[in-house]
């Protein structure tokens, strides 16, 4: 349904956001000199880690969709 393929877009685009954003903040860092980079690696982290709760969200919300998807196609046969 529409619905549904807006919610998998949705989650998609949000996956792509976030490592866009954790790439932004690597590239930032690589800029540092060595004392401020000692002071911003907990940054790297929460940007690493906000792709992983995005991609999670997404393996949830796509598994939802595809395995009512799948469980809808076996009881028809």
């Amino acid at each position: 349904s529409l619905i549904e393929w807006c919610l998998l877009l949705l989650c998609i685009g949000g996956v792509f956001t976030t490592e866009l954003i954790n790439s932004a903040i690597e590239t930032l860092f690589k800029g540092l000199d060595e004392p401020m980079r000692s002071r911003y690696y907990g940054c790297l982290d929460i940007a690493a880690g906000a792709v992983l709760v995005a991609s999670l969200f997404a393996v949830v919300i796509g598994s939802v969709i595809f395995i009512n998807r799948f469980a809808s196609l076996l009881n028809l046969w």
